[in-house]
């Protein structure tokens, strides 16, 4: 059917208004593109200069106009650069770094595979800076252990894992990180400077209060290696000796060596079941699998004093949670015993103190737990809860609980 004279003009029109409006609408994209290029330089000329303001309202204006990842990208690794002008994230401006993880997760939702940023771990690792500056640690440590994935050969990122972890308590995970940062550090002929790194840098340093971090340090300082010392001759230097150390081993010898690594394996498993009951506030379930894991412990020894306290302290802070005091004082004894260092054990033992009306127990034990603090996060944190923990409301008029608490009170606030 042929088309009407009248019909034929409209198509005609219709054909000229869009061949005159695409150069229109090309130009329009071309302007929108130069100028979120031109915005994009002017933030990246901002940071370069350290003016960490300018730079975010001008890739604040860049995300806008393009709406782009690598906008995002930009705009959130600004705002953690203000945020941590004050360079530790106990030091960190936290409204700042609470908008630079909102802006990275915007970013990382329209780019999930980090394809527009050239180094993803960076990415992950300042992420897990500023969850540490907003008081989600174990969102931090998530962050870490994605930036670890990207970068599996850097030994700064597990390094900064092993402060946090020291810092939440969990010596027994922030020593395995310690470690894996140095095994990834010798491996590229850097552990010397990683071990004077760790002993001089504050930021660091404050790990090797632990007997077990120490200990780690000391031997990669002096040049030794934790696995050749767990009964490799001294000569067994590549992966493929070691893995056949075992097998060249006598039969009866060997039969021994299997079962104590069973035996190891079985306390070591008993022990991350009750730490699961525990977590889930299952205290009576948790002091069994305690108990359990130190009967296992008696044959194998694969617990370390610093591990045996921390099973200890747990076993005290359950009975504590049950109202148990006695349970927990003897717990608790034993857990100061192997690691006299333990402030968090000499805490629950106060409590535990106070409870049973054993009050210049209590004072004695909450002294210790101060003085032996790890960082002025956890003694903050065990003033507040000093302050305000129930058990300890019967000492809390006594004058050496003031003349305890005034002086700690003013050291934080110097401190600040």
């Amino acid at each position: 059917m042929e088309a009407k004279p009248a019909d034929s003009k409209k198509l005609l029109t219709a054909a000229v208004v869009i061949l005159l409006s695409a150069p229109s609408a090309f130009a329009a994209r071309k302007s929108a593109q130069a100028g979120h290029k031109a915005l994009m330089n002017a933030g990246i000329a901002s940071m370069k200069d350290r003016n960490y303001g300018q730079a975010i309202q001008e890739f604040t204006q860049a995300a806008k106009a393009g709406g782009s990842a690598e906008a995002h990208f930009m705009l959130a690794y600004a705002r953690y650069q203000k945020a941590f002008a004050g360079g530790t994230p106990e030091n960190a401006d936290r409204k700042e770094a609470a908008a630079a993880i909102k802006t990275y997760n915007t970013a990382i939702a329209l780019d999930p595979g980090l394809d527009t940023v050239t180094a993803p771990y960076r990415v992950y690792h300042s992420m897990g800076l500023c969850y540490e500056a907003v008081g989600a640690d174990e969102k931090a440590i998530e962050s870490y252990r994605k930036a670890f994935q990207s970068s599996p050969n850097n030994p700064m990122l597990p390094l900064y894992a092993a402060r946090l972890r020291y810092r939440m308590n969990d010596v027994p995970r922030s020593a395995a990180n310690l470690a894996l940062a140095l095994r990834k550090a010798r491996a590229a002929n850097k552990d010397k400077a990683l071990v004077k790194m760790v002993k001089n840098d504050p930021f660091f340093s404050s790990m090797l209060k632990s007997d077990l971090n120490r200990g780690i340090v000391s031997e990669y300082e002096t040049g030794t290696n934790a696995v050749a010392m767990a009964g490799t001759a001294a000569n067994d230097s590549s992966k493929e000796e070691m893995r056949d150390a075992i097998r060249d081993t006598p039969p009866d010898q060997r039969r021994q060596i299997l079962a104590e690594s069973q035996a190891d394996s079985a306390a070591l498993r008993r022990l991350a079941a009750a730490e699961e009951e525990f977590r889930f506030n299952r205290f009576r379930e948790a002091i069994d699998g305690y108990n359990e894991t130190l009967v296992l412990n008696q044959e194998s020894a694969v617990l370390n004093p610093t591990q045996l306290s921390l099973v200890y302290e747990r076993m005290g802070t359950a009975y504590n949670r049950l109202g148990l005091t006695n349970g927990a004082i003897k717990a608790l004894r034993f857990a100061v015993q192997e690691m006299p260092g333990n402030s968090n054990a000499y805490y629950q033992l106060s409590l535990a103190y106070a409870v049973s009306g054993k009050y210049a127990q209590s004072l004695r034990s909450l002294s210790e737990s101060f003085k032996n603090a790890p960082s002025d996060t956890e003694l903050r944190k065990l003033s507040l809860l000093a302050r305000t923990d129930s058990e300890l409301e019967p000492i809390r008029d006594l004058p050496g609980y003031q003349s305890l608490m005034g002086p700690t009170m003013e050291r934080l606030q110097a401190r600040r």
